[in-house]
């Protein structure tokens, strides 16, 4: 009868390499489960999200066989949580693309300064060929770019009645509003009015500027924000895990700290948004169970980026792990969805992948 030493078996380097696929793969994808489905304002739907990342968290709290409760992971996962909770902000002032890729960036870089140059207490990591490790975050940054600059030429048909809900009689209230049990919940139908009030001019500084401009730049400086919460969200375990003896610990005993901190602060999101809209949150019924699938896939994926990180440090397997998620997710595009044509678009992925590689 051969016994399993989990603790052996977690900190070795062909297991934290898996670890480092499965994150990639599983990062690339839990956000196709909701595809088809309305989120609304996404602040519901994170919280859904959170129910399923602590059920995983669970779920490696009885795998690790000794699991504890560590506060600074609260902490990290609270970080985490407080970023994600403002990134439907972001996109709804400023688009996808550009947010996008700016907390992609900041968080890749972050979380490669973080273990290059042992920042927040956690140790500084060394490799055999720096100067090689140093080029990864570049060419992960540019890959990014690529990534980015790849655009969808079909657009589904089911994506629009997707996002849009029916709306008739029974889902307007008294006020004109959509209800929670309808859609959006926008306040203000007349799009005269909405447009007027995007094109009146504040003064940004000494200049002139209007709400729309406004809305843009504020949504470029928290999606910037955005990044550096992801990137230092993991700091708290990889200063964690320094301190362990490997034979004792493992990575997936600071799981259940961790997605609990994500949980609680999800959970305070949205309560204050519920109480911010008189307990009329934007909720669509259809998403709940997607939402949660997609936790858990998320879940999953930290998860096996921790134990990455903790196998072959955070120098190693971050640049990895915040950078091929999006050849997942675009390959998904390509192969499941057929969202991507043409020679610019298959050009501009070549490359990316390319740039992945290196």
């Amino acid at each position: 009868l051969v016994v399993l030493d989990i603790n052996s078996f977690l900190s070795s380097e062909a297991v934290g390499f898996i670890g480092t696929g499965v994150a990639a793969v599983f990062f690339g994808s839990n956000y196709v489960v909701t595809k088809q489905v309305p989120i609304g304002d996404g602040i519901a739907f994170q919280w859904f999200m959170s129910l399923g990342i602590l059920l995983v968290g669970y779920m490696c709290l009885f795998i690790s066989g000794d699991p504890i409760w560590v506060y600074p992971g609260f902490i990290g996962g609270a970080l985490w949580a407080a970023g994600n909770a403002v990134v439907p902000l972001c996109i709804s002032w400023a688009g996808l693309a550009l947010p996008f890729l700016l907390w992609s960036i900041t968080n890749l870089l972050m979380g490669w300064f973080v273990g290059k140059f042992g920042l927040f207490g956690v140790e500084p990591e060394t490799v055999p060929i720096p100067w090689l490790n140093d080029l990864g975050p570049v060419f992960g940054v540019i890959a990014l770019v690529g990534y980015v600059l790849v655009k969808p030429t079909v657009k589904p048909e089911t994506e629009t009645k997707a996002i849009t809900p029916t709306i008739d009689d029974d889902n307007i209230d008294k006020h004109g509003s959509i209800n929670s049990y309808g859609g959006y919940e926008k306040g203000e139908t007349n799009e005269e009015e909405i447009l007027v009030r995007e094109n009146v001019l504040i003064t940004l500084g000494s200049y002139p500027v209007t709400m729309a401009t406004f809305k843009r730049i504020a949504a470029y400086v928290i999606a910037l924000s955005v990044g550096l919460l992801y990137g230092v969200s993991l700091a708290p375990f990889q200063k964690w895990y320094d301190q362990q003896n490997t034979e004792t610990s493992n990575a997936l005993m600071f799981v259940i700290s961790h997605y609990s901190g994500i949980f609680l602060m999800s959970s305070a999101v949205f309560i204050i948004y519920a109480a911010f809209k008189k307990n009329r949150p934007v909720l669509f019924s259809n998403s709940v169970l997607p939402a949660m699938v997609s936790g858990g896939m998320w879940g999953i994926a930290e998860a096996a980026w921790m134990v990455s990180n903790g196998s072959l440090g955070m120098v190693v397997s971050y640049p990895i792990v915040a950078v091929c998620p999006m050849l997942i997710n675009t390959l998904w595009a390509v192969l499941l969805y057929r969202e991507i044509q043409g020679v610019r678009n298959f050009a501009l992925l070549g490359f990316a992948m390319t740039m992945n590689i290196c």
